[in-house]
């Protein structure tokens, strides 16, 4: 009875301190709370676009189905072959539209059947964005009246890298506004309490270079040069300080 009566009172005195740790450690905490400071901290940056894309479409009409099909199966079949042979760096090469419809126009007050239209789309997306005035040059030679949608945008993994980067300026920036803040006050800026990341992100949206129609161009015209757009990034966080 003794030896359980000593235990009984070390695991007391074990809860006590216990307790008391917490007690303490709420107590230091409230205490921080009570003299602390938020801030806003912001970082805007520039950043250049990685990857390019352009869709070129083969557009044919005519008075036979099977006619107008063929031949756009076969003109978009020319300018893929050739777009593969560029070997462009991380390309990816996909279908964009695939339609067959009536064409029919309105002459003396009635519906008059002029054929049928064919058309077949290739989207080419690839991080050699300069090298997309090659696709614009093939649609040229390949006879292609519709090439649009020269984009240049920002890629998924450099937009979380260039993200991740502005995240530590950011908090940098929120600790000098926090510490200039202090000083004023008379005094100064301790461990920080908590760190908030605010809004959403904010990408470099896809950024249409305008539309070129290969119609205006000539079989051998040279290939145009095409150049990254820029824009920015836009990170803010918000931290609260304890004041010493």
């Amino acid at each position: 009875r003794r030896l359980s009566g000593a235990k009984e009172s070390r695991e007391m005195k074990s809860t006590i301190v216990f307790v008391s740790a917490l007690l303490f450690a709420f107590v230091a905490s409230a205490a921080d709370w009570d003299r602390a400071i938020s801030v806003n901290g912001t970082c805007l940056k520039m950043v250049t676009s990685d990857r390019g894309s352009i869709t070129v479409t083969a557009d044919i009409q005519d008075k036979e189905l099977a006619k107008a099909t063929k031949r756009a199966t076969e003109s978009y079949e020319a300018v893929r072959a050739a777009v593969l042979k560029l070997a462009l760096k991380d390309a990816q090469i996909s279908t964009s539209e695939y339609n067959v419809s009536e064409v029919r126009e309105w002459e003396k007050e009635k519906s008059v059947f002029k054929g049928f239209r064919a058309r077949m789309g290739l989207r080419v997306a690839t991080s050699e964005t300069s090298r997309l005035g090659d696709v614009i040059a093939i649609a040229a030679k390949e006879g292609i009246r519709d090439v649009v949608a020269l984009t240049t945008y920002l890629s998924e993994e450099k937009s979380k890298i260039e993200r991740e980067s502005c995240l530590e300026s950011a908090v940098q920036n929120a600790f000098a506004k926090a510490t200039r803040m202090a000083k004023a006050a008379g005094a100064k800026v301790g461990k920080s309490l908590t760190i908030t990341e605010e809004g959403a992100p904010t990408p470099i949206p896809p950024r249409p270079r305008g539309e070129m129609k290969a119609m205006m161009m000539e079989a051998d015209t040279a290939a145009p040069s095409v150049d990254a757009s820029s824009g920015n990034i836009a990170v803010s966080v918000n931290v609260t300080y304890a004041l010493e």
